[in-house]
């Protein structure tokens, strides 16, 4: 469904809590990565404590059409907000030291 309790993308997960709300971590079990179908049965009987009002696209109506600019307008005018980031091929393959964008492989020690 929204990968709510099994990772994925943080709009996806904003739209879960949206729609189910949070819980305390101390109801429940304690979060391991699932790709199970009842990944969130464990936590059916915890009541939720906080929600999502709206979820939406900061800037343009797509992800990653927004901008830094964007984003301090929003955190002034709304408050706090979720981002990610597309890390790329570096990311994926990192093992140490700093990535840098110099390239694909740029991974300095």
């Amino acid at each position: 469904m929204a990968e709510g309790c099994h990772g994925g993308w943080g709009y996806l997960d904003s739209l879960y809590i949206e729609q189910f709300g949070a819980v305390e971590a101390t109801c429940g079990n304690e979060y391991t990565g699932s790709l199970s179908a009842d990944g969130c049965s464990v936590w059916e009987s915890c009541e939720p404590i906080a929600g999502i009002k709206d979820t939406y696209y900061v800037g343009a109506n797509f992800y990653g059409g927004m901008t830094e600019e964007d984003m301090i307008k929003e955190v002034r005018v709304r408050g706090p907000i979720l981002f990610d980031f597309n890390a790329g091929m570096a990311f994926q393959a990192y093992q140490s030291g700093i990535i840098s964008d110099k390239g694909v492989n740029a991974v300095e020690d």
